[in-house]
């Protein structure tokens, strides 16, 4: 064969070798057959696999909007197995969708206009990061991938993306591949520290790792190892900064209230009170505690709230029988503060009166709202105006506004009242629903 045709030859078959070919894999969350509220973790199909990410509230799937709900914090891991992700397409429910300011992506470019990522990697993460703005409602992904002989799939990097103390660090990748990895930040290269064994990570650290095999690169995976901020107090813990993972120290603090459901609780130490919404701990009202307990702090409307993680457990809370609660004996001007927020709080010789469709409790020219979010004066008569009233609940801010969500009222009067809830009504002998 003639030199010249031989050697084109070669390179031609060396340049089909490198093609990369792009295919699509689309997950239809929509046509998984969940059952309404039910939680969503993972799906894998085909070598794609969509990871949910728990945020201030588990990730579930709804009947009511055929979507999985992602709220603050939360979000998906689209990850490949099988070749670079070039496009996503997200398809959202509705106006539930990333707008400015409410979602982060990790890498690449994401489209507010047409929900499309574009880039290239093994793994993209969508979140929604803004607190006070509703949630994120997904239905389905077409995920769009390229393929090569040339290709070589990212390492997993895995361990406890939360910690107390230390934790220990896993880096996995497909056989014939070398792996280096950092853990500084840097994007690791054929110089960085070998890959041969799992070690110890003891303080916050983004670990990235990076497979070769031959000449050829993955691209670089990355996790970061959160470890919690130790807080002495409840007051220590709600000064931290949103978002922080912190291991909370808990002595003789006790339970105010816990509703019906244990999603909201309120617990007061030493040093303040503090919300503990939605976190599991199942919690009684004058339960008395010890020990310590992590979450995150989740400031939401102002309002400080410990919520739970991966590393939220009752484990090391010692819960005895107290007694009732004492309330706190204040004015409204002083309710009118951030200093008994999420405390347990007595209002005395109040005026009950309705301002527009609010209840408000008014002393001395002051006034605060009552909001019946407990609902624990289904059934009681409450008219107004009214003088003299004694009333205890617990105290809360709501962007700016203090609000007391009443336990009990007493020591009212009769006459006419718009309806706590805020929808008037000019009967007489309104109940507060």
């Amino acid at each position: 064969m003639n030199k010249i045709l031989r050697y084109s030859l070669i390179m031609v078959l060396g340049l089909f070798s490198t093609i990369s070919f792009a295919q699509t894999e689309t997950l239809d969350f929509t046509a998984q057959g969940y059952a309404d509220a039910q939680e969503v973790t993972s799906l894998t199909q085909n070598g794609i696999t969509a990871t949910f990410i728990n945020g201030s509230t588990t990730c579930k799937y709804y009947l009511k909007g055929t979507a999985v709900r992602m709220y603050s914090d939360g979000g998906i891991t689209v990850s490949s197995t099988v070749g670079n992700i070039t496009q996503i397409v997200y398809t959202f429910n509705d106006t539930y969708k990333p707008v400015d300011g409410q979602y982060s992506i990790d890498t690449g470019a994401y489209d507010l206009t047409t929900n499309i990522w574009t880039g290239s990697a093994n793994s993209v993460t969508l979140k929604k990061v803004n607190t006070t703005d509703g949630n994120l409602r997904l239905q389905k992904i077409k995920v769009t991938y390229s393929t090569s002989s040339n290709f070589v799939a990212a390492p997993t990097i895995e361990g406890s993306s939360f910690f107390i103390g230390s934790t220990q660090v896993s880096i996995s990748a497909d056989a014939g591949t070398s792996v280096y990895y950092t853990t500084d930040g840097n994007d690791p290269t054929k110089t960085s520290s070998v890959y041969s064994a799992p070690f110890t990570v003891d303080a916050t650290k983004t670990v990235k790792a990076i497979a070769y095999k031959d000449a050829n690169a993955s691209t670089v995976s990355s996790k970061t190892f959160t470890k919690a901020v130790e807080s002495s107090d409840i007051a220590d813990f709600a000064s931290q900064s949103n978002g922080t993972v912190a291991n909370l120290a808990l002595a003789n603090a006790q339970v105010l209230y816990a509703d019906a459901t244990n999603k909201n609780v309120y617990v007061k130490d030493a040093t303040g009170a503090l919300c503990f919404y939605n976190a599991g701990l199942n919690l009684t009202t004058g339960d008395i505690l010890n020990g310590s307990v992590a979450g995150k702090l989740s400031i939401y409307n102002n309002l400080p709230e410990f919520t739970a993680n991966t590393l939220t457990s009752v484990d090391k809370i010692t819960k005895t029988a107290g007694a009732a609660p004492t309330p706190v004996d204040v004015t409204v001007a002083q309710a009118n503060s951030m200093q008994y927020v999420s405390q347990l709080v007595r209002l005395s010789g109040v005026k009950l009166d309705s301002v527009g469709s609010n209840l408000m409790a008014i002393q001395n020219g002051d006034s605060i709202q009552i909001y019946d979010s407990f609902k624990s004066l289904t059934g009681v008569k409450l008219t107004t105006p009214s003088e003299n009233n004694n009333l205890t609940g617990i105290l809360i801010i709501y962007k700016t506004t203090y609000e007391i969500y009443p336990l009990t009222i007493d020591g009212y009067e009769t006459a006419s009242i718009s309806n706590v809830n805020g929808v008037s009504n000019s009967s007489t002998n309104v109940s507060l629903m």
